[in-house]
């Protein structure tokens, strides 16, 4: 089976590549609401809490962050495809070996 985490860790091995690349997918869905400077830290702790990474206070604050940004920049429901398919697409990206096919559905539905 798949490791969601280890495909994330080796994805997150690259931080500013795969951050920059993040931004980049959701800015050619025409997301435009996520300032550049805000992908990494949205990029990883996303990614952190769809992989099930840390413990629960940790988490809990991944969220408050998250939340925060979703209202800051008037995030809404609908760009949540477009969220997740620039996680998996980065995640795929970056990932390297650590990739496997069955990994996407999981990322996905994570």
């Amino acid at each position: 089976m798949a490791d969601l985490g280890l495909s994330l860790a080796v994805a997150l091995a690259s931080h500013g590549r795969a951050a920059d690349h993040f931004w980049s997918f959701m800015e050619d869905r025409s997301v435009r609401l996520l300032p550049h400077q805000f992908a990494a830290v949205f990029f990883s702790t996303l990614g952190q809490l769809v992989a099930g990474r840390g413990d629960p206070a940790g988490r809990r604050a991944a969220l408050a962050v998250l939340g925060r940004m979703y209202r800051r920049f008037d995030l809404q429901p609908y760009h949540g495809t477009a969220v997740a398919a620039a996680l998996v697409d980065t995640v795929r990206r970056f990932a390297g070996e650590g990739w496997e096919p069955e990994l996407a559905g999981q990322w996905e539905v994570g």
